[in-house]
């Protein structure tokens, strides 16, 4: 999708994980137009899910019935032009990990505090690009490291790392990886991440975490 023919949705997109003109990761948005042009490749087995779950989002928005910063769950109500015109489009990394990230927040984790921002950026991260703010890179630049980070992630390229093949772009980070070699989903990268941080996730504190993320990333 572009970011420039469907505006609006990019904006509400940005505003699920405070990347909105005004918000704490505005400087990122450059990154984020680059992951909203960039389709989602279904190159993992039984990862289509996350292909669909991420187009939902454009019904979401366009019924502007759901508070996609909540943990209720919408009726389905299919109705109206954007997602009738737009579904048949393939679903964006940005879409696909924005979606994604709301699972975790409803599946695993039930907060009154909804944290969807926190599991998007951690997935960033693990990525390699949270260095990637907006006065870092040229998002015109075929050869940048954007780029061959987008490609490697989705083509699931693997490298030989301590005797076991591992993706090269991992969205959670793992400890001692070489322990796990049933990686070949996300949701599989998903379980292993979770089970290994399952109580330090239920007490973070969102505000701790941009405070962490930023100086991390010279953002401060």
């Amino acid at each position: 999708m572009n970011p420039y023919t469907h505006a609006d949705y990019f904006e509400w997109l940005c505003s699920i994980v405070g990347a909105e003109q005004t918000g704490q990761f505005c400087q990122y948005r450059n990154l984020l137009t680059r992951l909203f042009q960039t389709p989602f490749y279904i190159s993992r087995p039984m990862d289509d899910n996350r292909a669909s779950n991420g187009v939902l989002l454009r019904y979401y928005f366009e019924t502007n019935r759901y508070d996609y910063a909540s943990n209720d769950v919408a009726p389905y109500h299919f109705e109206g032009n954007f997602y009738e015109e737009t579904k048949g489009e393939p679903c964006s990394l940005l879409e696909m990990l924005i979606s994604f990230a709301k699972q975790i927040d409803t599946q695993y984790l039930h907060s009154n505090t909804p944290r969807i921002f926190v599991w998007f950026w951690i997935m960033i991260e693990s990525m390699g690009l949270a260095n990637m703010f907006d006065n870092y890179w040229i998002p015109e630049d075929p050869n940048s490291e954007v780029e061959m980070i987008l490609e490697a992630f989705n083509k699931n390229a693997i490298e030989y790392r301590d005797g076991y093949f591992t993706p090269t772009v991992l969205l959670f980070p793992i400890r001692n990886i070489d322990r796990y070699q049933n990686l070949t989903t996300l949701w599989d990268q998903l379980q292993v991440w979770f089970n290994q941080n399952e109580q330090s996730l239920e007490s973070l504190n969102p505000g701790q975490f941009i405070e962490i993320f930023m100086r991390n990333h010279e953002r401060i």
